[in-house]
């Protein structure tokens, strides 16, 4: 059972790991991508 529990937090960590770095990635992409259109509007 402890093998079990073990396991299963291992892979819910690992998903939320994953999740996180994808999230913080998604969200740098986004505000680069929000500055050069902002740059763009200026000229």
């Amino acid at each position: 059972m402890d093998v079990l529990l073990f396991f299963i937090a291992s892979i819910t960590s690992g998903v939320w790991c994953a999740y996180l770095v994808e999230y913080v990635e998604d969200k740098q992409a986004r505000r680069q991508r929000d500055e050069g259109t902002r740059v763009n509007q200026n000229e």
